[in-house]
């Protein structure tokens, strides 16, 4: 399994940090599937803010979302 390394303000970590507000069962299957998972408090600092694009495969539509705390947005066309 490929594992990332994210950067979290300075400091090098190998775990993937997890909002506690996000299901028990989803971070329990992340375990179990042998990611090492840290569970961070509901809408820290410590997440960077992200935006996506999802192009759908029926008409290839496009769906976009962006994590409210940023001053982002995701845009395509």
């Amino acid at each position: 399994m490929r594992r990332l390394n994210f950067i979290t303000w300075g400091a090098s970590s190998n775990d993937l940090k997890i909002e506690g507000r996000v299901a028990k069962n989803i971070t329990d299957t992340l375990k179990s599937r042998g990611h090492n998972v840290k569970v961070v408090d509901d809408y820290t600092d410590t997440m960077r803010h992200a935006g996506a694009i999802l192009i759908t495969g029926d008409n290839h539509r496009l769906m976009r979302a962006t994590d409210p705390r940023g001053d982002g947005l995701a845009a395509g066309y």
